[in-house]
């Protein structure tokens, strides 16, 4: 009997829970579509979503997140700045035999590119979303790298595709 009237409640309370979700649903719908609308006004907003794996919303983080990209003189700094570059562990004679990503930059931006390149590597009924990041991911993979190094490492590549792309005003080309 006890069980009854706890599941009784937990109806109950899920009943009251939906049009609230709904409601949100629908507010982050119009966030959405007020991100991409603000993004639309950016000349590399539609650069940015040429790139296979790279959607609306990724596009947008990338362009918030990266601002300015003359500040970056080299794609190596950009890099830098999205947290992708090793860390190098060191102490007199100690030398890590592994090294980490440093993740000193913005974890915004970090997460919209493994997100990008999660999407870029996956393989769909036509072939991979994005056979450049797809090829570099699985030759990584070949070299024996786990998939959760590979995958940042991937990142990271993806990252110097979007800088030479946006500092040369060019759309992507697989070639």
């Amino acid at each position: 009997m006890p069980y009854k009237v706890a599941q009784q409640s937990n109806v109950r309370v899920l009943r009251e829970y939906i049009p609230i979700l709904m409601t949100q649903k629908r507010l982050l719908s119009g966030l959405r579509a007020q991100i991409v609308a603000a993004a639309k006004g950016i000349p590399a907003y539609s650069l940015l979503k040429m790139i296979p794996g790279v959607g609306e919303i990724t596009a947008a983080s990338i362009l918030a997140e990266i601002g300015n990209i003359t500040l970056f003189p080299t794609a190596k700094q950009l890099v830098a700045f999205a947290g992708l570059d090793p860390s190098v562990c060191q102490s007199g004679r100690f030398e890590a035999d592994k090294n980490k990503l440093s993740k000193r930059g913005s974890g915004y931006l970090r997460k919209a590119l493994y997100q990008a390149a999660s999407a870029g590597v996956r393989v769909t009924g036509k072939g991979p979303v994005n056979p450049l990041l797809h090829d570099y991911y699985s030759r990584k993979v070949a070299e024996g790298k786990k998939k959760m190094v590979a995958l940042p490492a991937t990142s990271s590549k993806l990252l110097r595709i979007i800088y030479g792309v946006w500092r040369k005003n060019e759309s992507f080309k697989l070639d």
